[in-house]
């Protein structure tokens, strides 16, 4: 299973797990989640310990990226500067989508799948699943 990493904490019996998933390549995130990513600075550590899984974009996901901020400009935050992750996420995800043999990429972010507007109801829109943390435990067979 191929995961796309939003995850805005991370708790310490996580990362080692995660860890094994990013050596694996089965975690992946757009380069502008490791930009964003700030603090707590455990949780920014970690993101330097695994910086292989930040992926450069490339064209497609650009032009993809660009698609879905049009069609949902609400997507972004008008008032930060900078390009945000959230429409890249989506658009690797949408990208990987149509080059993986089997597996399906699936997006773990911790917004709720109730909102407009946000990774999982946007995401929904272009046939990506999104999980919780929960979600990606239960998938991978983790037990705590």
């Amino acid at each position: 299973m191929t995961w796309l990493i939003f995850i805005p904490k991370l708790y310490s019996q996580d990362s080692d797990k995660l860890s094994d998933l990013v050596r694996n390549q089965h975690a992946l995130a757009p380069k502008q989640v490791y930009e964003e990513i700030i603090s707590p600075k455990s949780l920014h550590e970690w993101c330097k310990a695994n910086k292989p899984m930040f992926l450069p974009i490339n064209q497609n996901v650009w032009d993809k990226a660009c698609e879905i901020t049009e069609k949902f400009p609400k997507l972004v935050n008008s008032r930060m500067p900078g390009q945000q992750a959230d429409p890249f996420i989506i658009a690797l995800a949408a990208t990987l989508k149509h080059s993986l043999a089997k597996d399906e990429p699936i997006i773990i972010t911790h917004e709720s799948s109730r909102r407009l507007n946000n990774i999982p109801s946007v995401a929904r829109k272009f046939g990506i699943e999104s999980e919780r943390m929960t979600g990606l435990f239960s998938g991978e067979g983790w037990r705590f």
